[in-house]
């Protein structure tokens, strides 16, 4: 196995979440897709992986747009990532990216995992947080995640991260540099 092979994981960056006029909507997220893409014009793209949340056990509405309905649009992983990395998009049924058994398989021959995403204190702090439990070494590159509630503040959820899980955030200009 290559020492240091480093995986990015892109958690949940969908339609309804990027929609100013969705519910879902997260603030913030403009910069943090364009930090993320950035981040991809230079990673190689057979490491890359690309989550989307669907959740088959809770029909919120009975749209066929729901959120949570994989065929639904709100639920596509936004166009500018979907169009290049249709093959890597993996659907989950939970918080965690871990609750893919593909991507699961897929990220165990990686060393380092960079996460990113939306959104905060949800699925990007769960993922995190299962990928600590595993003793995986990962980052979490903090210009890259965006999220409402708790974790709106940048500085909250870093302090947060660092507490919990000790020196594991870096930033864009850390990866792209």
């Amino acid at each position: 196995m290559k020492k240091n092979k480093k995986a990015l994981l892109v958690i949940d960056m969908q339609n309804g979440f990027s929609d100013k006029n969705h519910s879902w909507y997260v603030p913030g997220i403009e910069k943090c897709s364009d930090n993320i893409t950035a981040i991809l014009k230079r990673w190689n793209k057979q490491d890359v992986f690309l989550t989307a949340f669907v959740n088959k056990n809770i029909r919120i509405t009975k749209s066929k747009d729901s959120f949570f309905q994989k065929n639904g649009k709100d639920c596509a992983v936004i166009d500018t990532f979907e169009k290049i990395f249709r093959s890597r998009i993996f659907y989950k049924n939970g918080y965690s990216a871990w609750k893919n058994e593909k991507i699961k398989k897929n990220l165990s021959s990686y060393d380092v995992i960079y996460i990113c995403g939306v959104e905060a204190q949800s699925c990007v702090l769960f993922t995190a947080a299962e990928t600590y439990d595993l003793a995986k070494k990962f980052f979490i590159i903090s210009d890259a995640v965006a999220g409402f509630g708790v974790f709106k503040s940048k500085k909250t959820f870093s302090d947060y991260c660092k507490k919990r899980f000790g020196e594991c955030l870096c930033s864009v200009n850390d990866i792209i540099k």
